[in-house]
């Protein structure tokens, strides 16, 4: 009997000292490392912060840190705003280890909002869920131009299968999207000095990244990949605040981009307003 007791107390101890640890490390404690399970990695994006900002061309710290209570962690990858790869960390056994932790130094390509997300992974390509963070970069003279994260940015879940760029939407839709284009008030020739022939009117892009986006807005979804410093657009209406301009989208539609990102070939006041219905 007091053997068996020798065996059965240290079990007891041994049990609620297991118990304790789970639930110091998954409640109530303010640690963010993520929970664990078996079926997958976990993994917690502790840095960048939401809402966080950064100067133009300071480097982001990518700081995140994975757990597997199975096979072990192989990797982490950090991605941007489309899904893009940004960097991998790898873990030094090739099968796996129980923690990884994985830092990367990014430079953001430019003054606006960005998301980025981390994943961990397993040897045989089992993957956690996502986490991701959203933030801003700001130029020396405080302009930015936003990239409008997901529904979910800040918050622990990552879009289950795809975080990749939206396509546009479909061609049923493409009618809703493609803007209306109305004549503008007629002009004294002589005054404006121009034809109002909107094909004439140009615009190279200066910004390092300039959105398309399918409305004039930054709130608007994304249309297509942004357009880089130098490339030169067809400019075929503005809105009529000014602000935006409509341009041509090799799927049929119309893109719009933000005209202070332009220098602008031409007189602007003869291009057609244009609205999206």
């Amino acid at each position: 009997m007091k053997n068996l007791l020798r065996l059965i107390v240290p079990l007891m101890f041994a049990a609620l000292a297991c118990a304790l640890a789970t639930q110091n490390e998954n409640s109530g404690t303010g640690d963010a490392r993520p929970v664990l399970g078996a079926e997958r990695p976990s993994i917690v994006l502790l840095a960048p912060q939401t809402g966080e900002k950064y100067a133009l061309n300071a480097p982001v710290l990518l700081y995140a840190e994975a757990r597997d209570s199975g096979a072990g962690v192989a990797r982490i990858e950090f991605y941007d705003n489309f899904g893009e790869l940004i960097d991998t960390v790898a873990a030094s056994n090739p099968q796996g280890d129980a923690t990884l932790s994985g830092i990367v130094s990014w430079t953001p390509p430019g003054a606006q909002r960005y998301f980025v997300s981390a994943k961990a992974f397993r040897a045989d390509g089992t993957e956690s869920n996502g986490q991701e963070a959203s933030f801003e970069v700001i130029a020396l003279d405080g302009s930015t131009s936003s990239i409008q994260p997901p529904p979910d940015a800040g918050q622990a879940q990552l879009p289950q299968e795809s975080d990749q760029q939206q396509a546009p939407p479909p061609d049923q839709q493409q009618q809703e999207q493609n803007p209306v284009i109305q004549e503008p008030p007629q002009q004294n020739q002589a005054d404006s000095g121009t034809t109002g022939d909107a094909g004439g009117v140009t615009a190279i892009v200066t910004a390092e990244v300039l959105n398309v986006r399918v409305a004039p807005g930054v709130r608007a979804d994304i249309a297509r990949a942004p357009l880089t410093t130098g490339e030169s657009v067809q400019l075929i209406g503005r809105s009529e605040d000014g602000l935006w301009y409509a341009i041509p989208l090799s799927t049929g539609t119309t893109g719009w981009i933000f005209g202070e990102s332009l220098q602008i070939n031409g007189d602007p006041g003869t291009l057609p307003l244009a609205t999206v219905q």
